[in-house]
């Protein structure tokens, strides 16, 4: 799975499915917590995406992390217009 996302939706559905695959059963408040992540880090707002991040992904492997920090750094590079 590469780490790219074309929109915010597109990122929210790839992190969802990278959150499902490692185990984790997904809800709807957890679908709510990425897509707040993902506008977050949409609007340049890494301060607050971080600590959702953390909660979601933290226990995850590192290879998953770094994929999901992917598509967040994506998303930010995106905003910043770069």
């Amino acid at each position: 799975m590469s780490a790219s996302a074309s929109n915010e939706t597109e990122a929210i559905d790839r992190l969802i499915q990278l959150l499902s695959k490692t185990g984790v059963s997904i809800n709807e408040a957890t679908k709510q917590e990425i897509a707040l992540m993902v506008s977050l880090s949409n609007q340049g707002n890494i301060t607050k995406a971080k600590p959702i991040f953390q909660k979601l992904f933290g226990a995850a492997e590192d290879g998953v992390k770094q994929i999901a920090w992917g598509f967040l750094t994506a998303v930010i590079t995106k905003h910043m217009g770069l």
